[in-house]
């Protein structure tokens, strides 16, 4: 039942998540934060569809080697 500031209503769109966890791999090429803790690999990483840029024609979405990957 939203609406944006003009009042339409908004259309959601749900994506899928990765089928398997996403593992980290290459950790010592992640510049590190003072104040955080490093990172190792085989750790779980974050994995999104979300991160995704719609371009002339087209949409250039992540890719994780995973079964979902297509129907992302």
């Amino acid at each position: 039942e939203a609406v944006d500031a003009k009042g339409r209503k908004l259309k959601v769109h749900k994506l899928c998540l990765t089928k398997n966890p996403v593992l980290l791999h290459g950790a010592d090429a992640i510049d590190m934060v003072e104040g955080t803790l490093p990172r190792e690999d085989g750790e779980i990483s974050i994995a999104s569809y979300m991160n995704f840029l719609v371009v002339n024609g087209g949409v250039i979405v992540p890719q994780y080697g995973d079964e979902n990957d297509a129907l992302a």
